[in-house]
């Protein structure tokens, strides 16, 4: 038994080193090839970033030929692109289209002779009428004084429905809307001193259903419609209106007055008339031709303005800026007071004598200040003898009105103002002015 159990011993120890020895070689075994393998792998990936070395060369080699080409791309659709803002500026029509017969030429003659009492027309206002009438998005550029208002107003009697006039003195419009009073032609102004009852008027003129009319729709309804920009901008409830006036087809015609206003360019730029691009972003008022109006206004001017107003394929009637019936002069204003109030009382001799054949003349002073509006035209009454009122924006509107009425039937014949009284305020007697 003994012997046995040795001998199993001895198996067993022999058996259990020669296992070691074995598990021993395996080890070096897996250390070679793991060695192998690292070498193997060190290998590849030189060999893979070598490659991407050469690529990014290569792709740095294209990429210094491909910036000049996408800089010429970029070049190129930003000339198209303009070339097409350029093609929806210009106008569909030939030349002298709209010095052609129309079938409205008789009514328009009519309304001229027998309404305005107007028998020829001045320079592009046959055109722009027909382009007008023709429902064509216009652009009119003409010298103040040159007849731009009857451009709408004329159609505005011929149509039904009536006509939006954008313009941004209040006292002009007041003044237009009285000379369309009083040949007989419905005009309205709305504005911050609109009563209540006369906003709620016009508001149910302007959406007013023709069907259910009693009496005659195109003799009773309004006609034209003068408002601010701010009033249009900033009234959801007028702009409300307006929407539905235009889907009723109750609004003809958008008149913008003073269309460079609109342009960040011109030089009398108001933030609400750059918000005008609403009209034509709203269903139903976007499909309303526009008129543009304006007495100076230059290319990027006209550009800009149609852009903001999104004007397609626009009819353009540029006249001279020239005014051949102005006498233009300037002179140092003098430091002295009373040689300044001279000065002025000799410019408005010279418009009597040279001019008015010794009438005294009706004009308006323009200053730059209310207290100086005040002042001078205290000065006139008392020491001169002259009849004033100033008008500037500082004046109750009850004030306003009264100083523009006063001067309109000849109550007073001076007005002394500043900007806030518009430069083509109509005067039914003369046509003097004697801006200083």
């Amino acid at each position: 038994m003994n012997g046995s159990s040795s001998s199993t011993t001895t198996t067993t120890t022999t058996t259990t080193t020669t296992n070691n020895v074995i598990s021993l070689l395996n080890d070096d075994d897996d250390d070679d090839n793991n060695n192998n393998n690292n070498t193997t792998l060190n290998l590849t990936i030189k060999h893979y970033e070598k490659q991407l070395q050469q690529v990014n060369k290569d792709i740095n080699q294209y990429e210094s030929k491909l910036r000049p080409l996408r800089s010429r791309r970029e070049q190129l659709i930003d000339i198209i692109n303009k070339k097409k803002n350029e093609l929806e500026l210009l106008p569909t029509s030939r030349p002298g289209k709209f010095l052609e017969k129309f079938p409205w030429d008789n009514d328009v003659k009519e309304v001229l002779r027998n309404i305005f009492n107007i028998h020829q027309f001045r320079k592009h206002q046959k055109e722009a009428i027909n382009a007008v009438l023709s429902k064509k998005d216009t652009f009119v550029v003409k010298p103040t004084g040159g007849g731009k208002s009857l451009i709408f107003q004329a159609p505005a009697v011929l149509e039904e429905g009536f006509t939006l006039v954008v313009s941004p003195l209040v006292s002009l419009s007041y003044d237009q809307s009285l000379y369309l009073q009083e040949l007989g032609i419905n005009a309205k102004v709305l504005d911050a001193s609109t009563s209540k009852e006369e906003v709620k008027n016009i508001f149910n003129e302007m959406i007013i259903n023709k069907k259910n009319r009693d009496v005659d729709y195109n003799l009773e309804m309004m006609k034209i419609l003068y408002a601010t920009p701010e009033k249009i901008v900033k009234s959801k409830r007028f702009f409300q209106k307006i929407q539905v006036a235009a889907k009723l087809k109750n609004l003809t015609r958008i008149v913008i007055d003073e269309a460079h206003c609109v342009s960040s360019w011109g030089c009398d730029f108001r933030p609400a008339y750059r918000r005008l691009d609403l009209l034509r972003t709203s269903k139903d008022v976007d499909q309303i031709p526009i008129l543009a109006l304006t007495a100076t206004a230059t290319k990027n001017v006209r550009n800009d303005v149609q852009k903001i107003l999104k004007m397609k394929h626009t009819e353009l009637f540029l006249g001279s800026f020239n005014r051949t019936n102005l006498f233009y002069s300037v002179k140092e204003k003098p430091s002295n007071y009373d040689k300044f109030v001279s000065n002025i009382i000799d410019e408005i001799n010279i418009c009597k004598t040279t001019y008015n054949r010794n009438i005294d003349p009706c004009g308006i002073i323009y200053v730059l200040s209310r207290g100086d509006a005040e002042k001078l035209s205290k000065t006139l009454n008392s020491n001169y003898h002259l009849r004033s009122r100033p008008y500037h924006a500082g004046l109750e509107d009850d004030a306003k009105k009264l100083a523009h009425e006063s001067w309109r039937d000849g109550t007073i014949n001076i007005i002394v103002a500043t900007v806030a009284f518009g430069k083509l305020i109509l005067f039914p007697y003369t046509n003097e002015r004697f801006p200083l």
